[in-house]
């Protein structure tokens, strides 16, 4: 999984509170869940939330992740890397196909193309077909002829 960059303004008491409504609605028994879910006790919450106290960044950070924003920003991320990966796909399908017309063309100049040059080895001169084997061809025709 990839490491998404948590913003800074995702730290403080205003925005602590702003995750923890946006995850929790305020409701005490959602509220007791994230307690058990960061591992820490109910009272520490009601001091994070009354700013009593300061809440940790990490606290914050993981309120961040779960919360509706840093959702969006995975999704984001996620949709962003899925576009790059795509355009990185079809630059490589775009070099394969232009390396397999290279290919085929370096090809035809091998067996004997017109257009190739004049020291080449083989130019001018056409490949030779390849006729198949006697026995070959003989059990083709066994074959056709027993099942007409």
């Amino acid at each position: 999984m990839q490491n998404y960059r948590t913003p800074s303004h995702a730290w403080g008491h205003g925005s602590f509170i702003t995750l923890l409504t946006d995850i929790t609605s305020m409701q005490p028994a959602a509220i007791k869940r994230v307690c058990v879910w960061l591992d820490i006790s109910y009272k520490t919450m009601q001091r994070y939330i009354s700013g009593e106290a300061n809440a940790p960044r990490s606290v914050c950070f993981a309120l961040y992740h779960e919360s509706s924003y840093g959702r969006e920003l995975g999704f984001t991320e996620a949709y962003n890397d899925r576009q790059v990966m795509s355009r990185e796909i079809n630059d490589l399908r775009a070099e394969v196909r232009s390396l397999t017309a290279s290919l085929k063309d370096a090809q035809a100049n091998k067996n004997g193309s017109t257009y190739g040059a004049a020291n080449d080895s083989n130019y001018g001169v056409k490949p030779l077909t390849r006729k198949p084997h006697a026995f070959t061809s003989f059990k083709r025709r066994t074959v056709r002829r027993f099942h007409n």
